[in-house]
């Protein structure tokens, strides 16, 4: 997984994965320049924290936080003489493990199938195929019987219509303690099961200028801000959705796009007077 991971950094520029703690002319090997030092690359979470932002919305919190646990055990059982897989069931990680590899393989426009051969890579898919439908199952039945508790509490019509208006007005930003960890933002989100708006949050994973840009006003452009969507709380009915599953389970993108209008920062003119 490591090596994997390092393979998707470099494949975006070999700067990457270069770890300059201990030679910061180390950034001189990823550009093709020779050092008579040795050089070394990244650890395994330096390596998991960059592909958060290279690699896919997919890669998100979740994924990371898996990735780092299973370095951790790996390094425990390696060089503490520890047994951290002692006793543990293939069936807790084993599932999580290709489903992490398969994204990172996607960010590198290559699949399972290719990296593994297709006779090797049938057991893999169908572990990730059947971890994923038994995920997406838990959530619409969760969703589901959020949305019949809304429903039986607010029997009458112009009690749920009244609640769900209200939702319009919430600021997100308020809502960031019921998150599992601080997101870089938050934004309205209709909930799946009562309809209301609920707050969605994520970490950005890019910003680009708009491809269109004929809604600008003269000396201004559009910016678009895309999130990896992690997590969604609905304050009206209490409904919880975390991960690539619950999201899929309630049809809502793993990716959000918001876009803004900023003034033009000009370059300066060069000059030698």
């Amino acid at each position: 997984m490591e090596i994997l991971a390092k393979a998707a950094l470099a494949s975006v520029h070999p700067s990457l994965i270069v770890g300059s703690q201990k030679n910061p002319n180390s950034i001189l090997i990823a550009a093709g320049f020779e050092v008579n030092l040795r050089v070394a690359t990244i650890g395994a979470d330096g390596a998991y924290v960059r592909l958060k932002h290279t690699a896919a919305p997919r890669f998100n919190n979740e994924v990371y936080e898996f990735c780092k646990s299973m370095a951790e055990m790996r390094n425990a059982h390696l060089h503490s003489g520890e047994l951290p897989f002692q006793g543990r069931l293939t069936d807790t990680w084993e599932s999580r493990f290709w489903h992490a590899c398969e994204i990172v393989l996607e960010s590198m426009d290559t699949s399972l199938e290719e990296w593994l051969g297709g006779n090797n890579a049938q057991q893999p898919k169908a572990l990730i195929a059947a971890a994923y439908e038994a995920k997406l199952a838990a959530a619409k039945q969760r969703i589901f019987e959020s949305a019949a508790a809304f429903k039986q509490d607010h029997s009458k019509v112009k009690d749920r219509e009244r609640l769900i208006e209200e939702s319009k007005k919430v600021r997100p930003r308020l809502y960031a303690d019921w998150f599992r960890r601080p997101l870089d933002f938050y934004w309205l989100e209709k909930c799946p099961a009562c309809t209301a708006y609920a707050i969605a949050g994520g970490d950005q994973i890019f910003e680009s200028l708009a491809d269109d840009q004929d809604d600008a006003e003269e000396g201004m452009e559009l910016v678009e801000h895309g999130f990896s969507t992690e997590e969604l709380h609905c304050p009206t009915c209490r409904l919880t959705l975390r991960g690539e599953e619950d999201l899929a389970a309630a049809n809502i993108d793993i990716e959000h796009v918001e876009q803004e209008e900023r003034e033009i920062q000009y370059e300066p003119e060069y000059g030698n007077d």
